[in-house]
């Protein structure tokens, strides 16, 4: 599965940048752009701290796929839970990539950018007139992603999704 988001003109290569990544990684969900999560002694750190757009290239739990700018899913990548939209739409009904990440962590998969070092921002468009709508807007301009994280760590009684964020970022 790969998805994208109607807000962005993507370039031409997308999809054999995706899969050429996924052939090395075939385990891992593969993204074009990412940021990196922030644990500091052991806390997880807000949306707003994380490392946003990171350079890191690594395997990683820490990777968290920004997934509208183009990610593959390989099969089995996501714990069951995805299909649950009564789930979904009652712990984060406005941030699926809070969602597809935090249920990559429950299914123990880690993500991992695509080694491309061409400049993101001139290779995929915004589409401007868009903007003003977008779900970032709330997600992570009003920390709404925060509370989002905080309800599935909690439906899940903090399992060991969160430990294994802690464990990640001691290494």
């Amino acid at each position: 599965m790969v998805t994208v988001d109607d807000d962005i003109i993507y370039p031409n290569d997308l999809l054999e940048n995706l899969i050429k990544e996924h052939v090395l990684a075939p385990n891992d969900i593969i993204c074009t752009r990412a940021h990196k999560i922030v644990v500091k002694n052991e806390i997880l750190q807000p949306y707003n701290k994380w490392e946003y757009e990171t350079d890191c290239k690594d395997s990683s739990h820490l990777i968290f796929p920004t997934s509208g700018a183009g990610t593959l899913f390989p099969p089995g990548s996501l714990h069951e839970d995805i299909f649950d939209s009564s789930l979904f739409t009652s712990l984060c009904p406005t941030a699926d990539d809070v969602w597809f990440k935090f249920m990559a962590l429950k299914n123990d998969t880690n993500c991992r950018p695509i080694k491309d070092t061409r400049d993101w921002s001139s290779r995929f468009i915004e589409i401007k007139t868009h903007q003003e709508h977008a779900l970032s807007i709330k997600n992570v301009g009003l920390s709404q992603n925060d509370l989002y994280i905080k309800q599935i760590l909690n439906h899940y009684d903090n399992d060991f999704m969160l430990e294994v964020l802690v464990d990640t970022s001691k290494n």
